[in-house]
């Protein structure tokens, strides 16, 4: 393994220990359910209410988990997935990785139970949006907004998000185990 490749590998792990420490996992775990609730009478308004981890803990969280996700950073999904194609790496370690991923490309793309605008959301959709349209970015804040100011808000938008953020994090996590093995199987001598 070459030296870049070990150092890409670590900083995925130390970044993953990031997101295991986090208060949003934390409240997550401590809570007894995540949880939007929706109540309307005839005639009356639309009431919402959830039961989320808090904005700062969710915000703190996504800070670390877009490194994961964009392309351009070293510990990208994407970018461990061409250390796990290198020659170097066994065959059955590298196909383990590319069903997980696979797997997890799957989840992200299934459509969800949200349609929005005659569009069924998928879980990439609902996480794009809240961190390029609201927790990390701006560049879909007019979604974002729209999304805000429908009937009901975002509640039903948070379940997702937390959802698929639990979900890549589980991912991220086994791939950490993975990226230890392969770490210690290739020592320097």
């Amino acid at each position: 393994m070459d030296a870049e490749s070990r150092r890409s590998l670590r900083l995925f792990n130390e970044r993953a220990a990031r997101l295991r420490g986090s208060r949003f996992l934390a409240e997550v775990e401590q809570a007894t359910s995540v949880s939007a609730t929706f109540k309307w009478e005839a005639g009356g308004s639309l009431e919402t209410s959830s039961t989320m981890p808090d904005r700062e803990a969710v915000e703190a969280f996504a800070l670390t988990f877009r490194l994961f996700l964009q392309n351009n950073e070293r510990v990208s999904i994407r970018r461990i997935a061409e250390i796990y194609d290198q020659p170097w790496v066994g065959i059955d370690v590298a196909a383990r990785f590319r069903r997980a991923r696979t797997s997890l490309n799957e989840f992200l793309d299934e459509p969800t139970f949200i349609i929005f605008n005659n569009r069924r959301l998928t879980r990439r959709n609902v996480v794009d949006v809240f961190l390029y349209g609201d927790l990390a970015h701006t560049e879909k804040s007019a979604e974002f907004e729209a999304w805000r100011t429908a009937i009901g808000g975002t509640p039903l938008f948070e379940l997702v998000l937390v959802d698929a953020f639990i979900g890549t994090f589980n991912f991220i996590t086994w791939t950490s185990s993975l990226n230890e093995s392969l770490i210690g199987e290739t020592q320097p001598a």
